[in-house]
């Protein structure tokens, strides 16, 4: 079929044979057998897929300290089971690489499939019932109650443990070694340990209302993985001189084990040990909102109510870590080479601006600061 014979208007529309035919011939002048499903993605459910199921747990105890002052603490316990993990089952045993000092499991899948046990299929993806995870939070709080207003504060101490925060994701595996899945078991990626949250209304003269709300709240869990292998600043090296130094494949991809999956490599804290899944943290966020209102009333029926209402009025920027370019740790963690532990060689490793000062733009920005001045009129 020669395109260069039909009209822009006019293409062609090819049948299912011609379409074989053509990448039958493609295969040959290639020197391969056409196979329709090489490198075929199968994900598919697994039978022992469940609906997740959870234990809960609580106890409360409040008491009143002072009139219009009362105190209180909360404790909760949430454990899940059959949860959801997406797993590829087409890969072989891994082996331990003669000369590897990092004593990092190796697949070898090729490109091709070679590797694979099923080698003209690429990943076969089931998604099973297998994930688990862990909540516990010890909830302090405080209430006040006056004629000139009112105060509730909040802190909480959690934790939340799971080994597979992607409960929705529909083709991808976050694991970082297929037979390997106890560095998985950590802090989820909502694991927030500290939370402190305040809201506060008071009534002020003139017939003012002046009320604000605060939260403080830790950083989330973030995954550091190895996407690709960066020189460290300084050294006088190529990414490519310092992959050669550092692995055995002498490549600058983070796929450091072969394993072709979605997920790429941890780096390693010792010989053999991986680092654990969400095993560093983002940064904290921190927020207050403020509302000025005044109510003024004309007869009983009546009433005009102006308000100011400022969102993050102290300009916090709560900037949050995200993307490869500063969750990427640059390196294996352990030389394969030496068996020597290195530290992250990319420069913008957990960092909110680069080597020049520019803020590095793949992080994320919160909120900014917001101004809303309103005119609410109730009949």
């Amino acid at each position: 079929i020669n395109l260069n014979t039909f009209p822009l208007n006019a293409l062609p529309i090819l049948t299912v044979e011609q379409t074989r035919q053509i990448a039958q011939n493609v295969a040959a002048a290639r020197g391969l057998t056409f196979d329709p499903n090489q490198g075929l993605n199968v994900v598919a459910v697994g039978d022992q897929l469940r609906n997740p199921r959870s234990f809960q747990l609580g106890a409360a105890f409040e008491r009143e300290v002072m009139s219009g002052v009362t105190m209180g603490v909360t404790y909760d316990h949430v454990n899940t089971v059959h949860l959801n993990i997406n797993r590829d089952l087409n890969v072989g045993v891994p082996v331990i690489r003669a000369g590897d000092l990092s004593q990092r499991p190796f697949y070898n899948i090729q490109g091709t499939g070679a590797g694979r046990p099923l080698p003209n299929l690429g990943f076969v993806q089931i998604r099973e019932a297998s994930g688990r995870s862990n909540y516990d939070a010890l909830t302090f709080r405080g209430q006040m109650r006056k004629k000139w207003g009112q105060f509730d504060a909040f802190y909480t101490l959690a934790r939340n443990l799971d080994n597979d925060s992607t409960e929705r994701n529909a083709t991808f595996a976050t694991y970082d070694d297929s037979f390997n899945l106890v560095p998985e078991y950590n802090y989820s990626s909502s694991d927030r340990r500290h939370q402190f949250t305040y809201n506060t209304v008071l009534n002020l003269p003139l017939g003012f209302q002046w009320a604000s709300l605060g939260r403080f709240r830790s950083g989330v869990p973030v995954d550091v993985t190895v996407s690709s292998i960066i020189a460290p600043t300084g050294s006088g090296l190529s990414n490519q001189q310092f992959a050669n130094a550092v692995t055995l494949t002498n490549s600058t991809s983070g796929d450091l084990n072969l394993d072709r999956g979605n997920f790429a490599d941890r780096p390693y804290i010792a010989p053999g040990v991986s680092s654990k899944r969400n095993s560093f943290r983002n940064r904290a966020v921190y927020n207050i909102d403020m509302r000025l209102q005044r109510d003024i009333k004309w007869g009983e029926r009546y009433s005009l109510s102006p308000t100011l209402e400022v969102f993050n009025i102290f300009g916090f920027k709560n900037i949050q870590y995200a993307s490869t370019t500063v969750l990427n740790y640059g390196n294996p963690g352990i030389n394969e080479e030496t068996g020597a532990v290195l530290g992250p060689s990319n420069p913008n490793f957990l960092q909110l601006r680069n080597a020049a000062g520019d803020l590095i733009l793949n992080n994320l920005p919160g909120q900014p600061r917001q101004v809303q001045v309103g005119l609410r009129f109730k009949f």
